[in-house]
């Protein structure tokens, strides 16, 4: 809620059938609402400095904690600036002079190279783990039965762990992925996938993709 909403007085939303909502407002005065609100002064906090690297001025704020001296401290929900040019981060000075006299206070030998230093390093150890988490896959097999021999065939599905489907699919077993697809043998299987020019895995992700947004829907 922004400093503006919060100094106008409440109102509940009013729901109508359609047409009344324009009588209501016919015969309503909202002009109250207006004369009580109290005005108030906002302030913006913008990024002025640079990127240390590049010198490139468009640049994105992150949240992100980050681990300094071997994982035995981590900086929780610390703002980090982010150069999308040269796709560097940095802490900016107001927020490196903070950390550093909170770390004096606590820490009488830490001096400015140090902290420099380990928030670097955390800053790449974090990038380092994110990146290995968002590669990170896990592989899902999901059994067929075959119409020649009776026998059941394997249909593997590669997908990563941050993938929005990888908790729906680990949830699946077999026969309802089966029933999902409404394909209840391999050669079927295959046949639909090619249809689509796709690769078992990527067909049955897409259709799984498919019946998770008509349910959200």
């Amino acid at each position: 809620m922004s400093p503006i909403e919060k100094g106008m007085p409440k109102h509940p939303k009013a729901k109508f059938p359609p047409g009344e909502d324009v009588e209501f407002f016919e015969r309503s005065d909202l002009s109250d609402l207006i004369e009580k609100g109290e005005v108030v002064n906002l302030r913006t906090r913008k990024i002025i400095e640079p990127c240390p690297h590049c010198s490139a001025k468009r640049l994105r704020k992150r949240i992100i904690d980050v681990p300094l001296y071997n994982d035995q401290i981590a900086l929780r929900k610390i703002r980090v600036v982010y150069c999308p040019n040269c796709k560097r981060n940095f802490v900016e000075i107001r927020d490196f002079q903070r950390f550093l006299d909170l770390f004096k206070s606590e820490l009488a030998k830490i001096d400015e190279s140090s902290l420099r230093e380990q928030l670097e390093e955390g800053i790449r150890l974090f990038e380092q783990r994110w990146k290995s988490k968002v590669n990170r896959r896990k592989v899902l097999t999901f059994y067929f039965p075959s119409k020649t021999t009776g026998k059941h065939k394997n249909a593997h599905v590669s997908i990563r762990t941050t993938d929005p489907l990888a908790k729906p699919l680990g949830a699946v077993n077999s026969a309802m992925l089966r029933d999902l697809l409404s394909i209840h043998n391999y050669e079927d299987l295959q046949r639909a996938a090619a249809k689509e020019n796709r690769t078992i895995s990527k067909f049955i992700k897409s259709r799984l993709s498919f019946l998770v947004q008509e349910v959200g829907s």
